[in-house]
């Protein structure tokens, strides 16, 4: 497993290294877009924001949180359409975090963008490109194709969290192989993380801080 390379430990020895080598702060905004069902004060992401704000107030000037849409139920065209509008309305470099369907959201995004967008770097908690039990709603999600081309163009550096016991998603060696082949993502593999639905999930915080160090 590739724990203790996305471990807190690291992801704040990367951003200490990179203060001293001045890389780090800068007008920069960070947005998030959700699982299926999750919202702004679901999950890690509120602890995620907090966290940020009070360890390391100089990464980003603002953690906005785009939901898919609508919530129960999400929409490829609307959710798509929402996180452009967002990427569109402000002209700081972009990171972007997409946790689930959230990722779908991210690379569909990034991929349909007319208007030459790059993000500064891309965090992918748990993406998939199938599921192994689609249920009626999910399915568009899953049968749709992604121009992965497109979008990895468009990313920045990448870097996906997978678990190796996902309820969603057991072949985590499947998944882990179409990221690297389709998007150049670097993968890591998170002992017992399940679907990264914890109320805090320090592995996120410590993986943002590493990318974040980047750039």
């Amino acid at each position: 497993m590739d724990t203790e390379l996305a471990s807190p430990r690291a992801g704040c020895n990367a951003y200490r290294q990179a203060r001293l080598r001045g890389k780090t702060p800068g007008m920069h905004r960070l947005v998030i877009v959700p699982r299926y069902g999750g919202h702004a004060d679901s999950d890690w992401y509120p602890w995620l924001r907090d966290e940020l704000f009070a360890g390391f107030p100089d990464l980003f000037t603002s953690v906005e949180v785009v939901e898919p849409e609508p919530r129960d139920a999400p929409d490829i065209e609307r959710s798509v359409a929402a996180l452009t509008e967002a990427l569109d309305s402000g002209g700081a470099p972009t990171w972007l975090i997409g946790h689930s369907v959230g990722t779908q959201v991210v690379m569909r995004a990034l991929a349909q963008h007319q208007d030459g967008f790059r993000a500064a770097g891309v965090l992918l908690v748990a993406p998939w490109f199938s599921i192994d039990e689609p249920w009626d709603d999910i399915v568009p999600w899953t049968d749709t194709p992604i121009d992965t081309s497109r979008a990895r163009d468009a990313m920045g550096h990448t870097v996906a969290l997978l678990s190796d016991d996902d309820p969603f998603t057991a072949d985590y060696h499947g998944t882990r192989a179409e990221l690297e082949a389709r998007i150049g993502a670097e993968v890591r593999v998170v002992a017992g993380a399940a679907h990264f639905n914890a109320a805090m999930e320090p592995i996120v915080l410590g993986t943002l801080l590493s990318l974040r160090a980047m750039g």
